[in-house]
């Protein structure tokens, strides 16, 4: 179109729109803890990792084997009561046997939503 450039305030340009969003979706629970998993390995310098439930926001932390490594595939610790922390307020019943117990969920791999279009844009507005 006449007068569509990047230099003038006149005419019109078709612009680029994309957006992209990482979320992390977590599976039902795999396992009831009996003792207090793993999170963070000091003796390894290994900080604990957060993980927030994609739509729910339910947040777990990744369980690590007693060498500070994450288990594979990762599974997390929810965190019931979100203070940051994996501690006796985040045990959980047992629907089995009543006994209190840490939900332990496995990661789902990660999925990627959003979406590209174009769309006509003011040179006026561009600027």
């Amino acid at each position: 179109m006449d007068g569509s450039d990047w230099r003038s305030d006149g005419g019109w340009a078709i612009v680029l729109i994309s957006s992209v969003n990482t979320g992390t979706r977590l599976w039902a629970y795999v396992n009831y803890a009996p003792t207090r998993p793993l999170i963070e390995h000091s003796g390894n310098g290994v900080a604990k990792r957060k993980v927030t439930e994609l739509g729910t926001g339910v947040v777990g932390f990744v369980t690590l084997t007693t060498h500070g490594v994450p288990y594979n595939p990762e599974r997390v610790v929810i965190d019931q009561n979100n203070d940051g922390e994996i501690d006796n307020a985040d045990r959980i019943r047992h629907p089995g046997n009543n006994n209190l117990y840490w939900a332990v969920r496995q990661i789902e791999p990660p999925v990627q939503y959003g979406a590209t279009y174009i769309r006509w844009a003011n040179m006026a507005w561009c600027r």
